[in-house]
């Protein structure tokens, strides 16, 4: 099902689990395909049969491979291992990277690991084989696609009042979460008033967020300089004065518009950019 299957630590070189050739191979691998729970939000029904059911959001994805390692000798295999075992142990620190080629050879998709239970290896007689289990977690579940995708608007320094509009595609199956980012202009900027993601037609009438997902900046703010940055997966922003009413933009499959305007303007010439960046998503 696979054509490879890499895990990169944060510290240390890439390691091919499973490849055309090599030492390293998987036998059995779970979690790597599909959704995972969804996250039960389920309550009782007041004053009738039966509940209440909010469920929108999944868990995080549970990785499980089971591999093997064949070596020319029982000291290549226990060398091989211990620069595996010491690459799942470096997520304690900081998360490692697995990326799936997928059996044409060619499309790759990546997805951020902890090590979640034991590596446990299993090995017999004085054979130079060793067959090991790991656990992984991934709290984002969502695969990424290896290529970042980015969509910019740009608005002159010296306008007030006005608005720019894009239209961008997400090529996956699941929401991806984009970074915005502020850049250019001069003076001491704009205050911005608010980046609207418009979602697909397919989903205008169910997405949890509504049809239009507005990312809003308070106009009281301190005005915009360049370099801002607000991260809609983590849901960290270097904005000062994000409104109570902002919520946080997600690309669903297909075409979205997206449109960023600003209210006011101090800058005195030049164009500040909004850039877009994200990665394709799938389950």
């Amino acid at each position: 099902m696979l054509s490879k299957l890499t895990f990169t630590p944060a510290v240390g070189s890439a390691i091919d689990l499973h490849a055309s050739s090599g030492s390293y191979k998987v036998s059995r691998a779970e979690g790597i395909v599909g959704p995972p729970a969804p996250r039960d939000v389920l309550k009782v029904a007041p004053g009738r049969d039966g509940s209440l059911d909010d469920t929108r959001m999944v868990s995080h994805r549970d990785i499980v491979i089971e591999g093997e390692i064949i070596g020319t000798s029982q000291t290549d295999v226990w060398t091989k291992w211990d620069a595996l075992a010491a690459a799942f142990q470096s997520t304690m620190l900081s998360r490692g990277t697995l990326t799936v080629t997928l059996p044409d050879g060619t499309t790759q998709r990546q997805i951020s690991v902890v090590l979640s239970g034991a590596a446990q290896p299993s090995f017999e007689g004085g054979s130079a084989f060793l067959q090991y289990q790991v656990n992984l977690r991934a709290p984002d579940p969502r695969w990424l696609g290896t290529t970042v995708n980015s969509s910019a608007l740009g608005i002159s320094s010296s306008a007030a009042a006005t608005s720019s509009t894009n239209t961008v595609t997400s090529a996956g199956t699941a929401p991806a979460l984009p970074t915005f980012t502020w850049t250019g202009g001069t003076g001491t900027g704009r205050l911005v008033d608010k980046v609207t993601v418009n979602v697909p037609s397919a989903y205008s009438s169910i997405a949890p967020g509504g049809s239009a997902l507005i990312l809003d900046d308070s106009p009281t703010a301190t005005p915009l300089a360049g370099g801002e940055t607000v991260n809609t997966s983590t849901r960290i922003s270097t904005l000062a004065g994000l409104s109570a009413t902002t919520e946080w933009p997600a690309l669903y499959p297909g075409s979205s518009t997206w449109n960023w305007s600003i209210q006011t303007s101090s800058g005195s010439g030049g164009t500040t950019t909004c850039t877009m960046t994200w990665r394709d998503a799938w389950w």
